[in-house]
Order: C-alpha cells, then structure tokens, then sequence
C-alpha cells in the first residue's frame, strides 16, 4: 500500500482545545487532549458473514493529557502527564468514523485502486420507518460532528462573512447525539452500530459551508456527509489498555477487529471521550481530541494479496495479553492448484 497520501486535517473550533472539569477525577484541572495515531491500517479483506478478517495492521492510537496551568493568563503554561497509571482509564472511550478516499482518475491507474462506488442502496430494513438508504442512515447523521457547533447567517450588519459562530448557549444541546456508553456496548456485535433512536435524531442543529470540509487529501477535500461509518463492522468504540511504552506508562486505543463491507480506500477519523467526567460549560462530555488515520485499502477476496508478518508493535502489544493477531511470518494468499483441488 502506498505512502504518498499527504493528509491536511481542517482544525475545529472546540475540539483539542482545553477543557476544565467540574465533575469526575479530573474535576478542578483544566486538561488539554491530543490523539497520535501509532499504527495505521494498510490493508484488510471486504467483510463477508463467513470471511471476516479485521484490518492488518490493528489501528493504534495513543491518547496525551496535558494540564493547563494559569489558563487565560500570561503564564499559561502546559505540562504532559507522564504517568498514566495514577489515573482512572475507565470513563475514555475512542470512537472511529469511517471516511472513502475518492483519487483521481490519474492517481487510480497508478495506484491500481477500483474508484470507491459506496455502499448498496438500501442497507437495514426498519419495521417503523421503511426501508432505510444509505443516504438516510443515522448513523451518518449522528457521527457528523460531536462538537454540536450551529453555524447560522450572522445577522450583524458589519460581519464581513456569510457565517458566523453564534453563541453556545441555545445551540450547545447535547454533545454526543447517543449514548457513547450504550454505543460502545453495541460496537462489539458483528452488526453495526444504531447509535440514535427517533427522539435523538431531532436535534436544533444547522450546517454551514465551512463545515463540511473535515480534511483534505492531495489537495482533495474529504467532506463530512462523505462519512460511511455504517460500512465498519467490530467495535466502533474501545477503551484504553495502559502499557510501557517508550520507557513510561501510556494510553493506548487498539482497534484489533474492525472490517469494512466495501472495497476501496478508507482513512479513520479518532475522536476520544471521557464519559465520568463532566465539563465546565453547556457540554459535559465534549470530544477531547480527534486525529485522522492513514490511507488503507480494502481488497475483495479474490485480489486479497495475503498478509505481512506482524509489526513490532502488535507482537508487542500481544505480550500483554491484548487480544489481537499476530503473525511472525508472512501469510501469502493461496493459489489454487489444477482442476479438481477443493
């Protein structure tokens, strides 16, 4: 899988900026989070029922905390927890959402990579609601931005621009548009994540232009009503394994069996949470920090070239009990033999 995918995440307006708590074990400190992917998928095989084989290698993302001292002030400084250990890791959760990578007819007949053609056009039938497309799924709808920022016209007559951020106070309603603890239950069924129900999905939310755009690729924008989370099967939402890592304690997300139902190009986008504690503000569990993965491909089965031995770093996350596969030898694809073999 090729490298050459330089990725440019959009900067949000609230995500990775500090946050100061009122509730929980961090309650009193003001924290600032960042997300650092340490493992990137590079290939993995389309889903079927009877053939689901996870991504290789497993994403890996590691999770910093910093306190923010002196906020707002001009000793404002930050020092990084170094010790991971001392704190309760049970209320993070990391989330995935699942964007394709659309190249250009250049870069598909150099990559060799079929152009992405989306999911089919009806994907779970509802006994409520009909028939549900894929342009409908609320899955889609709820992943597209936990921040909950409305972007409306500005109605002041010296804006210079069409859109403005409004005050967070009417509009700050919920930040996560589901349960992120009965969503991370559900992500590890085999089936996917309906992370809304009716009620949820009513939300007193607007979009602008400045919003849609969530990163580019070569210059090419990834849009957010581009996401097809519905499209990962596996657990969407992992906690933290604490392990030495670099000689000190860190937080790790490890996301060992994700598959996706479509062939194509994929990136991940993380976004971290931290459940048990409750944020200064009209947000109480805000997205702490996001980062986007790099580019993989998903291979149909009969163009699956077979899978690499393991990294270092899976076979040594597997030293630590966490339950992912690891290979010390290639494991090439095979060939079938002359007519009549099984």
């Amino acid at each position: 899988m090729p490298h050459d995918f330089h990725i440019q995440p959009i900067d949000s307006l609230l995500i990775g900026r500090p946050v100061s708590f009122v509730a929980g074990q961090f309650a009193g400190l003001t924290l600032r989070a960042e997300l650092i992917e340490l493992q990137q998928a590079e290939l993995g095989r389309k889903y079927a029922r009877k053939d689901r084989r996870p991504f290789d290698p497993p994403p890996v993302v590691q999770l910093k905390l910093y306190r923010v001292l002196n906020i707002g002030t001009a000793n404002e400084k930050e020092e990084e927890i170094l010790d991971y250990s001392r704190m309760q890791s049970l209320g993070f959760l990391c989330h995935v959402d699942l964007f394709p990578v659309a190249l250009t007819d250049i870069d598909s007949q150099r990559l060799d990579v079929p152009p992405y053609v989306g999911p089919p056009t009806t994907l779970h039938p509802s006994a409520h609601h009909g028939t549900r497309t894929s342009s409908q799924s609320p899955l889609r709808n709820d992943s597209r931005n936990a921040e909950m920022i409305a972007m409306r016209p500005s109605n002041s007559p010296t804006s210079h621009s069409a859109y403005s951020v409004p005050s967070p106070a009417p509009f700050l309603t919920r930040t996560l548009p589901f349960d992120p603890v009965r969503a991370a239950h559900s992500s590890h069924s085999s089936e996917p994540v309906s992370s809304a129900s009716g009620s949820d999905m009513q939300l007193s939310r607007t979009y602008g232009p400045e919003e849609e755009v969530v990163a580019y690729i070569n210059n090419q924008p990834i849009l957010e009503s581009s996401n097809e989370t519905e499209l990962l099967v596996g657990a969407t939402f992992v906690s933290p394994t604490c392990l030495d890592y670099n000689g000190r304690k860190v937080l790790m997300f490890i996301f060992s069996d994700l598959a996706v139902r479509a062939e194509g190009l994929f990136m991940l986008r993380y976004r971290a949470f931290d459940i048990l504690s409750n944020a200064f503000g009209h947000v109480a569990v805000p997205v702490l920090a996001q980062c986007f993965g790099g580019v993989f491909k998903i291979y149909s089965s009969k163009e699956f070239p077979g899978l690499p031995a393991s990294t270092d770093l899976t076979k040594y996350i597997s030293r630590f009990g966490v339950r992912l596969n690891s290979r010390e030898q290639e494991r090439k694809r095979r060939k079938k033999t002359s007519e009549g073999s099984p």
